[in-house]
């Protein structure tokens, strides 16, 4: 009796077991649930996430609105992480664009300029130490928009503390 007792517990067991596979493989499989917003697609994990913008047809690369840029840059020098700009499809002449850049470095960072280039020229952009410390700050800054962007709309971050200099060049370009 013991023994039939046993052979139907482990019946059960095994069958509660193979429930929990099933439900497990079937959460495993299922498409993730959160929505993604229409103008992004999202690839890779949370830590290591790329943006990439969805393009309608006849449509540019230019977000509307500002955008934020996420660096990583290498070798000596002052490391530019995080820059933003507000406008950027909308830089027209007469417009304001807003920038925003973040910059760290083990000495204090004396200067961040952007350079915006455009179809008929470049115009650099002196941004101020806005919060943070010459180590690790936000550094801010305007310029009202001047030229047109149908060829070349670049920007060139530069940031020098003493020798010791840094630049991160961005290029937008619309789609052909």
């Amino acid at each position: 009796m013991i023994n039939d007792s046993r052979k139907g517990q482990t019946t059960i067991i095994l069958a509660i077991l193979i429930a929990l596979g099933i439900l497990v493989v079937a959460g495993i499989s299922k498409p993730p649930t959160t929505e993604v917003p229409a103008e992004r697609a999202v690839i890779g994990t949370e830590d290591d996430t790329l943006l990439i913008p969805v393009i309608p047809e006849g449509g540019s690369i230019i977000p509307e609105g500002g955008d934020t840029y996420y660096i990583q840059s290498a070798g000596p020098g002052p490391k530019i992480y995080e820059a933003t700009m507000s406008p950027l499809s909308g830089a027209e002449p007469g417009i304001i664009q807003n920038w925003i850049v973040k910059v760290r470095y083990s000495e204090p960072v004396q200067s961040v300029v952007v350079t915006v280039i455009m179809d008929d020229g470049s115009y650099p952009v002196s941004l101020s130490l806005a919060e943070g410390t010459a180590l690790d700050g936000i550094w801010m800054g305007n310029w009202e928009v001047s030229d047109t962007h149908e060829d070349i709309y670049q920007a060139a971050i530069d940031a020098g503390s003493g020798d010791a200099s840094s630049q991160v060049v961005l290029t937008f370009q619309p789609l052909p």
